[in-house]
């Protein structure tokens, strides 16, 4: 690729360096310690979500589908493909259980 790395002049790296001065960013010592808080994600034993919610589901994400529609007339390169008005993935809490619904144009 037309380079070379000398790694004899790399900082010596213990990760006492891994924060870059942000308090709280990234190294252990100031790592958030994140507990799930609400309704667990993961129930096996959870009901099958109702009809109602299913419903209330569908109504959000047709909605969104609809807002998210690229305005008329606006040029996507041709390599990419806009899927935004396509499918959306909607989290609802019903009971205390969050489902998810997968709701497509």
């Amino acid at each position: 690729m037309g380079y070379t790395v000398d790694y004899t002049q790399a900082d010596q790296y213990d990760g006492s360096n891994m924060n870059n001065g942000i308090s709280g960013c990234c190294a252990p010592s100031g790592r958030r310690q994140l507990r799930q808080q609400g309704p667990p994600l993961n129930n096996p034993n959870k009901k099958p979500l109702s009809d109602a919610g299913r419903e209330k589901a569908f109504a959000y994400g047709r909605k969104q589908l609809k807002d998210n529609a690229l305005p008329p007339g606006l040029a996507l390169p041709d390599d990419v493909t806009y899927v935004g008005d396509k499918i959306i993935s909607v989290l609802i809490i019903e009971d205390g259980e969050v489902y998810e619904v997968s709701v497509g144009a």
